[in-house]
């Protein structure tokens, strides 16, 4: 520390953490330098410097947080650690003598997890935040960028993800928007927004769109059995997710979700094979589908699938059903029948080809997302017939 009369220059201050945040032994703890100004002998202005790294995310670090935060932290129940790459603060007086802190610097995440919805963990990211914090009075707007560099939600991987970071002051709220990421050789665009209460959950909306993603390198991460003749489920998938809830759980959680899927394959130890091998189908085509559709929509912890539509080359299923998403059970019923465009209704002459022809067939599939049960129920031709016509069949 070194005085003069109107400075105090501060060099390579050291600080450890006491308990109440764990740091890692073999790193330094937090180092500081700065600048203290005086004016007739009475504080000014003032600048520091701060660095750390390998700082542990920890309850009771919340103590140190501004009260308006308190809420979003415990919410988000962060682990892993931080650094600082330095963090730069200017200290200066308001014109009613208020102090208030300008910021601006890196902060570095290492192996992160928070508690969103869905979960996100594994995230190694820098954060460069530019913002104002005024004593006695919270924090101001707030503007940064995001560069995580690997990230996984619900177990997916994520990596080279960008975005555009606000805080407003006024609504409380969290904004990330201009979203970008690379995720299975596709690309995933979209927005978050976080809005804060003092005394309820944080509530969240998610807008994601996505686009040529690799379904067999995006089911890589599941435990799909490996098939010893080389067989996997592949195809490229584009699709949109929109949802809105509270991070907790708790309350209603709505959205819509919309998948679709083109060149794909099934493999044979895929669960969409049990599907398919009911029907006692051997052939590589049986296989091949140029097109699956699902429209759905959630509604707190079920999806529910308003159309189900794979067109293949031999064979063609629509359907809808359920799915719920805390135990991935499934409820749903499909119809398989000849060869069809997807998201294509079935014309009045292809319904009445499909009875005559005595290939409709219906599915009840239930149970397990990787082990599905399935039951079928063949649709005679006569029966369907009459059914389209709008008669009623007599009794001989």
């Amino acid at each position: 520390v070194k005085m003069t009369a109107d400075t105090i220059i501060l060099e390579d201050i050291t600080a450890e953490t006491t308990d109440n945040i764990q740091i890692a032994a073999e790193i330094p703890a937090v180092k500081m330098n700065g600048l203290i100004t005086l004016l007739d002998g009475v504080f000014s202005k003032a600048s520091f410097d701060l660095d750390a790294d390998g700082i542990f995310f920890d309850d009771r670090l919340n103590l140190a947080l501004p009260e308006k935060f308190n809420n979003i932290y415990q919410a988000l129940s962060p682990t892993g650690t931080f650094g600082l790459e330095p963090l730069r603060l200017n200290v200066s007086l308001a014109p009613d003598k208020s102090m208030q802190v300008d910021f601006n610097g890196d902060i570095i995440l290492n192996k992160c997890a928070f508690k969103t919805a869905p979960d996100i963990t594994g995230m190694t990211a820098k954060i460069s935040p530019v913002g104002v914090y005024k004593v006695g009075k919270g924090f101001g707007d707030i503007k940064a960028s995001l560069y995580a560099g690997i990230l996984r939600v619900k177990e997916k991987a994520i990596a080279e993800a960008k975005a555009d970071i606000f805080f407003d002051s006024d609504l409380s709220k969290w904004i990330a928007e201009n979203l970008v990421a690379t995720c299975y050789n596709g690309i995933l665009r979209g927005k978050m927004e976080f809005l804060q209460h003092t005394d309820t959950p944080l509530e969240y909306s998610i807008q994601i769109g996505f686009d040529n993603i690799s379904l067999a390198d995006f089911l890589s991460d599941t435990a799909e059995p490996k098939d010893p003749n080389g067989g996997k489920t592949s195809g490229v998938m584009d699709g949109s997710l929109n949802v809105t809830g509270k991070v907790d759980g708790a309350g209603t959680k709505i959205g819509s979700c919309k998948l679709d899927v083109v060149d794909m394959k099934i493999g044979r130890l895929s669960p969409l094979a049990r599907v398919l091998m009911v029907l006692k189908i051997t052939e590589p085509i049986d296989y091949a589908f140029q097109q699956m559709f699902i429209d759905s929509y959630i509604e707190n912890d079920l999806l529910y699938f308003r159309k189900i539509d794979l067109a293949g080359k031999s064979l063609a299923f629509n359907g809808s059903g359920s799915m719920n998403i805390k135990n991935r059970n499934l409820d749903i019923t499909l119809t398989a029948r000849g060869e069809r465009h997807a998201k294509a209704e079935p014309s009045v002459l292809q319904s009445l080809a499909d009875n005559l022809g005595g290939a409709v067939v219906k599915m009840r599939i239930t149970g397990d997302y990787k082990d599905p049960q399935v039951k079928t129920t063949p649709l005679p031709f006569v029966e369907g017939m009459f059914k389209l016509l709008g008669t009623k069949e007599t009794t001989p």
